[in-house]
């Protein structure tokens, strides 16, 4: 049981941590659109390296070396199905972000690191998995100086923003057939993002002014799922003999053999309604010290934020392990599509300039993974592909983000015996995400970044009933 209240102290820990430690992405200037920069949908270190794809792909077998969180009906155990996956799962994730912005005139490196998310999930039943954990929904973090020339001044104007909206979560998952499963994950998005404008003209001897905004939102989202695998078969003709009154007699008989292939299907929806938005416009000036000398509230507004809903879904093909390969891999293709249109133009972050708009996105998510091996030590190799859009225009243009991603799996530690059988190992996730986004013409920016994702992932057996011989 002491092991039990080590992982909610933990868990609870990691939770202050990543509220703490979420907004160290480096300067992103396109986090300040929208609701800032988008953080994977609930896409676990497995889905990143796999290019963020896995709505449909949870492994027929191997399935307890994972979270699967993009889908929740990936929490359900399929009925009448004995697996060796109904363990309690502890995961916490790392990224480190390292950007480099480029103009057609200057270019700016960052660099950040940061907890992007923590995860408990353990079974509830035979059929029934849960999970809770919480993970960033959206950062905000750039920092931009703009200088023009006027009547002989120079005008320095920098935009600042900061914060995030958190999502905490508790997911379910339930088996309804022996190949169908459905899920329902329920989440509190909350959090904070300041926006600040500061100007100071450079021969006027004036102090930095400017104005902040600080925007609160509150709300409830709900994504529902369903997941279905169906195991393929081809038919074998043979032969047996048959004990009659006549005799023995040869007859024809055939027989369902597995191919070693399953095919995965799954779909989900994010539906978010609105949110409460609190918006506090204030103006405000800084000493030579750059402390803030004087600070005046000048409106506070509140209303409802209409939020984009989100489908996603996707296929997947597996080969398992059978008695003539000693190997297993699957590959995944997702598809997603989010109504940004439904977010009003005034909705922007504050700082957004005039004549920027959100509209409809798309993402096309194709990846696999490769486990040579069966045994327990057997390490997972994944690769994949992503390409999505930002919901944001730029001057009339779409800004498309590409990125090639590469993962492994890797199990250590030791091989321990308990009473409820052999533990599964220890592992560590690794993903690699390389990317870029927009274009250094028309006064655009051009992104490159490298995000290296890690987790440690530990797997337990609890609620265990023993047994008398």
């Amino acid at each position: 049981m002491y092991k039990f209240f080590y992982c909610f102290a933990v868990f609870f820990f990691g939770l202050n941590n990543v509220i703490v430690f979420a907004q160290g992405t480096g300067n992103n200037p396109y986090s300040r659109y929208g609701l800032g920069d988008l953080t994977g949908s609930g896409a676990s270190i497995r889905n990143i390296g796999m290019g963020y794809s896995g709505v449909a792909g949870r492994p027929v077998v191997n399935s307890q070396y994972n979270l699967h969180l993009l889908n929740p009906a990936h929490l359900g155990y399929f009925k009448k199905v004995v697996r060796f996956e109904a363990t309690t799962k502890f995961e916490m994730g790392f990224a480190t972000h390292i950007r480099t912005m480029r103009s057609e005139s200057i270019s700016d490196r960052s660099f950040g690191t940061n907890i992007n998310s923590i995860n408990l999930a353990f079974p509830l039943s035979k059929t029934w998995g849960t999970a809770i954990g919480l993970s960033p929904y959206s950062t905000v973090d750039y920092n931009i100086d703009e200088s023009e020339v006027l009547s002989g001044s120079t005008i320095t104007t920098r935009r600042e923003g900061r914060g995030g909206i958190y999502k905490l979560y508790w997911s379910n998952g339930w088996g309804i057939t022996r190949w169908a499963t459905v899920g329902l994950e329920s989440s509190i998005l909350y959090g904070n993002i300041n926006d600040v404008v500061l100007t100071n003209i450079s021969d006027l001897n004036t102090l930095n002014s400017g104005f902040k905004i600080r925007s609160q939102y509150q709300g409830i989202q709900l994504k529902p799922g369903l997941s279905a695998h169906k195991e393929l078969f081809k038919k074998q003709h043979d032969s047996v003999w048959v004990q009659t009154p006549y005799g023995a007699q040869k007859r024809d008989t055939v027989l369902k053999v597995s191919t070693g292939y399953v095919l995965n299907v799954g779909i989900t929806y994010d539906y978010a309604g609105t949110m409460n938005l609190n918006r506090e416009l204030n103006l405000y000036s800084l000493t030579s010290a750059n402390s803030i000398q004087d600070d005046s509230t000048i409106s506070e507004t509140s209303y409802k934020l209409s939020m984009p809903g989100s489908w996603r879904a996707g296929i997947s093909v597996e080969r398992k392990v059978t008695p003539k390969t000693n190997y297993s891999w699957m590959i995944n293709t997702d598809l997603s599509l989010t109504n940004w249109s439904v977010m009003k133009p005034s909705d922007l972050i504050g700082t957004a300039l005039e004549g920027d708009t959100l509209a409809n996105t798309w993402g096309l998510h194709i990846g696999g993974e490769f486990t040579p091996g069966i045994k327990r030590r057997s390490k997972t190799f994944r690769i994949g592909y992503t390409m999505t859009q930002l919901p944001v225009q730029l001057q009339g243009q779409r800004i498309s983000d590409r990125a090639l991603t590469l993962g492994a799996s890797i199990p250590f530690g030791k091989i321990r015996k308990t009473e409820a059988g052999t533990q599964v190992l220890p592992r560590i996730n690794l993903a690699l995400v390389l990317g870029s986004r927009g274009n250094a013409s028309n006064g655009l920016l051009k992104e490159n970044y490298v995000r290296i994702h890690a987790s440690l992932l530990i797997n337990e057996i609890w609620f265990h009933k023993r047994r008398l011989d």
